[in-house]
């Protein structure tokens, strides 16, 4: 049994990184990482789910992103590769 009050205390979106970020970058070498996105709410979402791009150019970084738009299910991920 759940209650409005449980859900209110449960972080909605839960987010996982598959590894950390390493300690020095060097110039030329590609790095990625990957987001996966969880939905901990025992409901579908109500709104969809948007990831903003923050970077100083849009061509800065490459994103793959499979969770704008997505109207996750309990418990559903999606990810995003940057």
């Amino acid at each position: 049994i759940w209650t409005i009050q449980a859900i209110a205390g449960t972080n909605p979106i839960g987010w996982t990184l598959n590894q950390p970020f390493p300690d020095k970058v060097y110039s030329g070498i590609n790095y990625s990482v990957t987001y996966t996105f969880t939905n901990n709410l025992p409901i579908k979402l109500n709104h969809p789910l948007v990831i903003k791009k923050n970077a100083s150019s849009n061509t800065e970084f490459y994103y793959n992103d499979n969770c704008t738009g997505s109207l996750l299910n309990p418990n559903q991920q999606c990810t995003v590769q940057i």
